[in-house]
C-alpha cells in the first residue's frame, strides 16, 4: 500500500518526492496553460508583467516557470544521487546544481524565443535607397499617386507612392525610394 511504501523512504527521501512531484505537476499546468493560450504567469501571479516597463530588464529570470522547473529538477535529480550514494548532503547539493542548471536553460531559451518575436510593424524608412517595381502608373510631379511594390524586412509591400520626376512613371518601370513623405507614402524617382 501506499502508506507502507511512504514510510519505507527516510524523510530526506519523502521531502525530495513530495518536491519532485509537486513542482512537476504544476509546471505541467503552468504547461496546459500557456498551450491553452492564456498568460503563462496568470495562474499563481504574474512576476513579469512588473518588469515590462521596466526597459533596463531584458528578461526576467525569476518566473514561476523557471521556479517550477527549479523544484521539479531539484526533487528528481536529489531522488536520483540519493537512491545512488544514500548520501543527504551530496543528493542535495546534486539537487540544488540541477535546479540551478534547469533554471538558467529555461531563462536562456525564453531569452532567445523572445528574441524571435516581431512586431507586425514596418518600418518604411528601412526602403529608403531601395529599388521598386511600380504596380500603377505614378503621375508626374506630384499629381496623383501610384503603387509600387517593394520588399521591406523580407516582406513584398505594396504602397503608395509620388514622384518629382516631370515626366509620368509607368506599370513595370523600376524605380527607387527618394523619401518616405508620410506613414504610407513613399516618393520615389525612375531609374536611368
Amino acid at each position: 500500500s501506499f502508506n507502507l511504501w511512504w514510510t519505507s523512504h527516510s524523510t530526506i527521501e519523502q521531502v525530495l518526492w513530495v518536491t519532485a512531484v509537486l513542482g512537476t505537476v504544476l509546471l505541467a499546468v503552468q504547461a496546459v496553460i500557456g498551450f491553452g493560450g492564456g498568460d503563462h504567469d496568470d495562474a499563481f501571479g504574474n512576476v513579469e508583467e512588473a518588469s515590462d516597463a521596466d526597459t533596463g530588464i531584458d528578461y526576467q529570470f525569476i518566473t514561476v516557470k523557471n521556479l517550477l522547473a527549479f523544484f521539479a529538477m531539484f526533487g528528481w535529480a536529489g531522488l536520483g544521487a540519493y537512491s545512488s550514494t544514500q548520501n543527504p548532503v551530496t543528493s542535495l547539493v546534486v539537487a540544488l546544481v540541477a535546479g540551478l542548471i534547469t533554471m538558467f536553460l529555461m531563462a536562456w531559451i525564453f531569452k532567445q524565443m523572445n528574441r524571435l518575436q516581431a512586431n507586425g510593424t514596418t518600418d518604411l524608412k528601412a526602403a529608403v535607397g531601395k529599388g521598386a517595381e511600380v504596380y500603377l502608373k505614378i503621375p508626374a510631379n506630384r499629381s496623383g499617386k501610384g503603387k509600387v511594390h517593394v520588399t521591406i524586412q523580407s516582406s513584398l509591400r505594396e504602397l503608395d507612392a509620388i514622384t518629382d520626376d516631370a515626366t509620368d512613371i509607368n506599370t513595370g518601370d523600376m524605380v527607387f525610394i527618394k523619401e518616405v513623405a508620410a506613414s504610407d507614402l513613399l516618393i520615389v524617382a525612375k531609374h536611368n
